[in-house]
């Protein structure tokens, strides 16, 4: 199980998860749960719980989406991630992984 969260502060948000990482009846690992990208205009952080592959790939897709289009304001920012996002729910069929508990054999 995955733990994250995010604290408000005066200043930004404080972004935490765990480290451990599981693949039931498999191994339990060590993993580095958050990906931060420091930019010139902005700086941005993620982290998920699920499919660790799946998660890797959407934090992949919407940090070439911004490399793309290269956004210097908040709502040029938000609306690259919001794409990426929504292409990466079409190309994948997202609605098979949302049935799938993991701990299936």
């Amino acid at each position: 199980m995955t733990i994250a969260a995010g604290l408000l502060c005066d200043e930004g948000v404080v972004l935490c998860a765990d480290t451990q990482e599981t693949i039931p009846g498999y191994v339990k690992t060590d993993t580095e749960k958050m990906r931060t990208f420091l930019r010139p205009i902005y700086n941005i952080s993620f982290t998920g719980a699920g499919d660790s592959d799946l998660i890797e790939m959407t934090i992949e897709e919407i940090d070439r989406r911004l490399t793309l289009e290269n956004p210097t304001a908040l709502w040029p920012i938000l609306k690259a991630i919001k794409d990426a996002l929504a292409d990466v729910f079409k190309k994948e069929d997202w609605a098979i992984w949302s049935l799938f508990s993991g701990d299936t054999p």
